[in-house]
């Protein structure tokens, strides 16, 4: 890795770039050296929420110093301040499966910037979670008004008309994230799905 090489020239920002690219495949140790990026401002801006969102994904896979870190750093934080704060803190419970607590976060996230998508995004996924497919869909609406170039929230959004039988707007969805995001692999599979459902001539 870039961070690690010696004899050569550190290049934070293209380690931070590929570290997360493996943290986003799953990789527990691409999460742990990103939140350490995180932490210490290496490659990214200093963001302890970001860094503890990193090290707790690393954490709940068992990676060891992820744990520890992830335990230092806590004791450290105080409670969310930002909007920022209270989603990331959201969307690490949404992660390890506590809805609940989720929807509180998400919700004062909400409270403290009405404007800010993300929120929206993880509160539908948490109401999706539990079966209240109504709420999901609304908070997607409102994750799009607020940001319309939201590449998950068009395929969250996508997906539920999708399972509602709501063929057109599901392929609408589809393809609008498909034109944000021409390289993502979700929305092409997901917009050939929703065309062959609808009897649609599709890509593949």
């Amino acid at each position: 890795m870039y961070a690690a090489c010696h004899g050569v020239e550190q290049d934070y920002a293209e380690a931070a770039r590929w570290f997360r690219k493996a943290a986003d495949q799953g990789s527990a140790e691409g999460q742990h050296f990103l939140a350490e990026m995180h932490a210490n401002g290496r490659g990214v801006k200093p963001d302890n929420a970001e860094a503890m969102r990193w090290y707790r994904k690393a954490a709940d896979q068992g990676y060891a110093e992820a744990q520890l870190n992830l335990a230092r750093v806590s004791a450290q934080s105080s409670e969310p301040k930002t909007s920022r704060e209270y989603y990331d803190r959201g969307d690490a419970d949404y992660d390890k499966g506590d809805y609940d607590h989720a929807l509180a976060d998400f919700d004062e996230a909400i409270r403290l910037d009405p404007k800010f998508d993300l929120p929206y995004n993880g509160r539908g996924d948490a109401y999706r979670a539990k079966g209240d497919f109504d709420r999901a869909l609304a908070d997607y609406n409102e994750a799009i008004l607020h940001n319309p170039k939201g590449v998950g929230s068009c395929l969250n959004r996508g997906r539920m008309y999708f399972y509602r039988g709501m063929l057109a707007a599901a392929r609408a969805d589809f393809k609008q994230a498909n034109e944000l995001d021409p390289k993502n692999a979700l929305s092409v599979l997901w917009l050939e799905i929703a065309e062959r459902r609808d009897n649609v001539p599709g890509h593949l």
